[in-house]
C-alpha cells in the first residue's frame, strides 16, 4: 500500500480510539477511579488527623504526605488519578483490542471469495482501531484504488491521533506536579522566613530549619508523582506506535485483494473514445477558442 506507512507519524499527537473495554472489565474500570480517590482521601484524612503537637518531624510516607499540606494533598490525588489512568490504558492498549484476530480472519475469508461488500458489516461487528481504518478505505472504494488508499491513510492518521490523546493526562501530571511542588516550596519558604523575622532568641534558627524542611517536602512530592507519570507516558507512546505500525501492516495485507480487484477492473474498463477536433461545437462568439 503506497504511502500508507509513510503517512503515519510515529509520535503524532495523541488519541481516544473506538476500542471498547471488555464487558467484564467495564464495572471494574468505572468503580476504580472513585474508589481510588475515596481511599486516598481517607488515607490523607487519617494522616492529617495524627498528632501534630509533638514537634517531631516524621520521615515516613504518611509524614511526608501530612507535611505537604494542601498542595501535597493535591499532588497525591493527581498521582492516584494517574494510577487509575495507567490501569485503564493497560486494559485498552492490547493487540487483541487494536487488531482483533476474529476481524482479520473474517475479512481474509470474504476477500478470498471476492465478497468485498460484506467487509463493512464485518467491521461493524468488530469495533476496533483496525476496523475504523479499514472502513475509512472501503467507503471510497467505489471511486477507485487511489481514493480508497487515501481514505485508509486519513483514517490511520485520525485514529492514531485519537490513541495518543489517551496519554494526555499522564503527560499533564508529569508537567504540573513539579510546578505544584515548587509552588508549595516557595510558599513554605516565605512562611519560614516570615516567622524568622518576628521570632527572637536562638530558637529562631531551629524554627527556620524546620520551616525549610517542611517547604521542601512539596518539591519531593511533586517529583515523586511526576517521574513515574512521564516514564509511563513514554512507555505508552512506544506501545501505541508499535500497535499502530502492526495495524497498518495488517490493513495493507487485508486490502491487497481489493487493490488487485479495483486495478483489474480499471484496466478492463473501455477507454472513452476521443472526440475529433472537427466534431467539437463551435466556440461562442466573442470568446477565443482555447
Amino acid at each position: 500500500m503506497i504511502g500508507l506507512m509513510s503517512s503515519f507519524p510515529p509520535f503524532s499527537e495523541g488519541f481516544p480510539m473506538k476500542v471498547k473495554i471488555p464487558r467484564r472489565a467495564v464495572p471494574l474500570v468505572r468503580l476504580l477511579f472513585p474508589c481510588v480517590l475515596l481511599a486516598g482521601l481517607l488515607f490523607c484524612r487519617t494522616a492529617f488527623a495524627a498528632n501534630e503537637g509533638d514537634g517531631v518531624l516524621s520521615h515516613s510516607f504518611v509524614g511526608l504526605i501530612k507535611a505537604g499540606g494542601l498542595i501535597g494533598l493535591v499532588i497525591f490525588l493527581l498521582s492516584l488519578w494517574g494510577g487509575a489512568e495507567t490501569i485503564r490504558l493497560f486494559l485498552t492498549l492490547r493487540r487483541e483490542k487494536i487488531s482483533p484476530s476474529g476481524l482479520i480472519e473474517e475479512i481474509e475469508r470474504v476477500s478470498g471469495a471476492g465478497a468485498f461488500h460484506q467487509i463493512p458489516e464485518i467491521c461493524g461487528r468488530h469495533p476496533s482501531f483496525l476496523a475504523s481504518v479499514l472502513l475509512g478505505g472501503f467507503r471510497n472504494a467505489a471511486e477507485g484504488w487511489s481514493a480508497a488508499e487515501k481514505g485508509l491513510e486519513e483514517s490511520l492518521e485520525a485514529e492514531s491521533a485519537r490513541l495518543y490523546r489517551k496519554t494526555d493526562f499522564l503527560a499533564l501530571v508529569g508537567s504540573i506536579a513539579p510546578m505544584l511542588g515548587l509552588l508549595g516550596t516557595v510558599l513554605g519558604m516565605l512562611s519560614a522566613f516570615g516567622e524568622l523575622a518576628v521570632s527572637e532568641g536562638l530558637g529562631r534558627f531551629a524554627n527556620l530549619a524546620q520551616g525549610i524542611y517542611l517547604a521542601l517536602v512539596t518539591t519531593v512530592d511533586g517529583l515523586v508523582a511526576a517521574i513515574p507519570a512521564l516514564a509511563l507516558c513514554a512507555f505508552f507512546h512506544h506501545r501505541i506506535a508499535e500497535l499502530v505500525s502492526d495495524a497498518a501492516q495488517t490493513a495493507e495485507s487485508l486490502t491487497l485483494p481489493l487493490k488487485e480487484y479495483l486495478q483489474a477492473r480499471r484496466a478492463a474498463a473501455p477507454k472513452s473514445a476521443e472526440i475529433p477536433r472537427a466534431e467539437l461545437p463551435p466556440a461562442p462568439e466573442g470568446r477565443a477558442d482555447r
